[in-house]
């Protein structure tokens, strides 16, 4: 199984759409983890089999969803910025060994007590040291694997994005920690 996974596209419709277009006949699955808005829920709807909503999003689509053994959310709420912690354990509750989230703008790909983290990035721009935006296409069969590409050249940028992300996470987790 291939998923197209896309988070924090603020209402970016057309880099979405350029998006999907390009992936539509190469995966089994899209998913949208929330803040879309403002946006053309039509097009939100025809683009995506899953969507959730964010923190700027009206609600119009469930905070969370679980498919296939995945736990789909946004991630406000969950305290990700601080630690994973909380959504492990919503993520355990629910028995499921895999979790899709957004809201950070930083791509992440990590095992914690066996669950696999996944957070796309924003569509828009990442908070990061190299000025784009990502999106994820997860690849579900003997095993699972994640690759990271430019939102707008849909370069595969994998390497990049993540070693800057953990970066990036653990300097907030280091700020927060006093708070």
């Amino acid at each position: 199984m291939r998923i197209l996974l896309v988070s924090d596209t603020h209402g970016e419709n057309d880099l979405m759409d350029k998006i999907v277009e390009k992936h539509k006949n190469s995966v089994d699955l899209c998913i949208h983890c929330g803040d879309y808005t403002p946006t053309d829920f039509m097009t939100l709807d025809d683009n995506f089999d899953i969507k959730v909503s964010g923190n700027h999003d009206e609600e119009e689509y469930p905070l969370s969803i679980i498919e296939n053994n995945i736990y789909i959310c946004h991630g406000q709420g969950y305290g990700i910025y601080k630690s994973y912690s909380h959504l492990l354990n919503v993520v355990k509750e629910n028995g499921c060994s895999l979790v899709f989230h957004g809201h950070t703008h930083i791509p992440t790909c990590e095992i914690i007590d066996d669950i696999l983290i996944v957070n796309p990035g924003s569509v828009l721009i990442n908070r990061s040291t190299y000025g784009f935006g990502t999106y994820a296409i997860v690849f579900i069969e003997e095993h699972i694997s994640v690759k990271y590409y430019h939102s707008i050249t849909h370069e595969e940028c994998s390497d990049k994005v993540l070693d800057d992300g953990k970066n990036i996470l653990k300097e907030f987790r280091e700020v927060l920690k006093g708070s």
